[in-house]
């Protein structure tokens, strides 16, 4: 039941859904930009947010993707 929940709420505010995952990921991305690249601080950053931004438009298509399927109506198993 909460996963169902979860789900329609993610496909009813794709744009706020997508955003976690975004936010996540730049996280993520931060530390290994500025550790293994090398690059400094702002350019860590950078190189993240460009990352973070990619993950979130990647999230939001697909997101408003499912959208369409998750709002028809199914048939009963068997019909």
């Amino acid at each position: 039941r909460v996963t169902r929940q979860a789900r329609l709420w993610a496909l009813r505010r794709p744009w706020r859904f997508s955003l976690y995952p975004a936010l996540g990921a730049a996280a993520l991305m931060y530390p290994v930009q500025l550790i293994v690249d090398d690059q400094g601080v702002f350019g860590a950053a950078f190189d993240a947010l460009q990352g973070g931004v990619a993950v979130y438009l990647i999230t939001a298509f697909l997101a408003l993707t499912l959208r369409g399927r998750g709002e028809r109506p199914s048939l009963p198993h068997g019909h």
